[in-house]
């Protein structure tokens, strides 16, 4: 199950956006520095999900590095599966904190208007899922499963990457 810990991140760091965040003033912006925009001036639902979606797929990149990273920290062979303990480890030093960058980053885009709930409870969700996963350490199967419902959700909302565990 520390696979799956391991395969779902929800952000990235190092790109150039500025943020306004839920219910802030300020758009997001792709690397490009183009963003597609509804009558009113929003961000489009489209062009959200696209930003999601990279801050997702390169969250879970880094997410994967650093534990690959750590693998000697914690004695893991890359050819053999961790064993429990050694898998713990990695969710409760490397995964779990990573989870939590993503969410406040994730956090940090301003949502297409009307939608600022749904991604507020996209947020709060990741940031259930850590503390409740923090309060059973030791235990990979039960962290994993403090995500179900926040997957679900951003699968919902289209973005997949973000609802990957």
């Amino acid at each position: 199950m520390a696979s799956a810990l391991l395969l779902w991140g929800c952000g990235g760091g190092g790109d150039d956006r500025e943020t306004g965040g839920i219910g802030g003033s300020a758009t997001s912006k792709p690397a490009s520095g183009e963003r597609e925009e509804s009558e009113s001036g929003s961000v489009t639902k489209a062009e959200f999900v696209k930003d999601a979606e990279l801050l997702c797929k390169s969250g879970e990149e880094e997410a994967l590095g650093e534990a690959r990273a750590s693998y000697s920290k914690y004695g893991i062979d890359p050819q053999k599966p961790p064993t429990r303990s050694q898998g713990n480890a990695l969710v409760e030093d490397v995964i779990l904190p990573s989870l939590q960058e993503r969410a406040e980053e994730l956090g940090e885009l301003t949502p297409p208007a009307g939608d600022e709930a749904e991604v507020l409870a996209i947020v709060e969700g990741l940031e259930k899922g850590v503390a409740e996963a923090e309060a059973v350490p030791n235990k990979m199967l039960e962290a994993a499963r403090k995500f179900d419902s926040v997957s679900k959700l951003a699968r919902k909302y289209g973005i997949d990457a973000c609802g990957r565990i």
